[in-house]
């Protein structure tokens, strides 16, 4: 079957690599030396994607340039490398933590990198500043909608009169952490979205069928497993084939 799309996933979810081969080409990022190790090769903590953009730390380009540049090449992509200073500790690791939805981004504004929010602007979408800085982490963005357990992100939604499904706390693992989010556990993909693990054994699980089904989005369940957080699945249209 020729494929549509990319899935970017964290190596520490390859195991998963499977299961996603059956629609998507998958690309497993490496880990990012300057953030901690249970978090370190998480897509929601390296990449960010801006409309017609990637935003990637230029020391992680410099180090991988040979993946990015294959991701770069196959998607028509452009690239915006970010020279902002990472550091393993918060908040000083949440320069590419954005959520989008819509028309606007979520996130930590002044820990934001500079290039990424001037592709915001550039582009148009409004950056709506949170008390917290893992936008992305914390966050489903599902259509016109999103689904959280952060109330920070809950009320910045709804500042932008965006809808937002607030959940409860916990039933999602992130190893190395007491507890994951949903936005780490999941990937939307067109009208479907992608669990790493099985959205059923969330207390919640029904809440957040009911938010994404309304919305007419398909829920694809990639394991039957608690939900764990990898950091996401980013999903980049194939655009070149060589």
């Amino acid at each position: 079957m020729r494929k549509k799309y990319i899935a970017v996933i964290s190596e520490s979810a390859a195991r998963y690599k499977t299961a996603l081969e059956r629609e998507f080409d998958v690309v497993l990022l490496p880990a990012d030396r300057k953030l901690s190790q249970p978090v370190a090769s998480h897509p929601d903590m390296i990449l960010c994607r801006v409309g017609e953009t990637l935003a990637v730390p230029r020391e992680y380009y410099c180090n991988n340039s040979e993946l990015i540049d294959d991701l770069i090449d196959r998607t028509c992509l452009t690239l915006l490398l970010s020279d902002d200073v990472r550091e393993e500790v918060y908040p000083h690791d949440i320069a590419m933590n954005v959520l989008l939805c819509g028309k606007f981004a979520f996130a930590l504004a002044e820990y934001t990198a500079k290039e990424v929010k001037s592709s915001l602007n550039e582009q148009g979408i409004q950056l709506i500043n949170m008390k917290q800085g893992y936008a992305a982490c914390t966050s489903l963005s599902a259509g016109d909608a999103i689904i959280t357990a952060d109330p920070s992100a809950a009320a910045a939604a709804e500042s932008a009169n965006i809808d937002a499904t607030v959940i409860s706390d916990g039933d999602i693992r992130l190893p190395g952490y007491d507890t994951g989010f949903i936005g780490g556990a999941s990937g939307v993909c067109a009208d479907s979205v992608y669990f790493f693990g099985n959205l059923d054994f969330h207390s919640d699980g029904k809440k957040i069928r009911d938010a994404l089904t309304r919305r007419g989005i398909k829920i694809i369940s990639l394991s039957d497993e608690t939900l764990t957080d990898f950091g996401g699945i980013l999903f980049l249209e194939i655009k070149r084939r060589f």
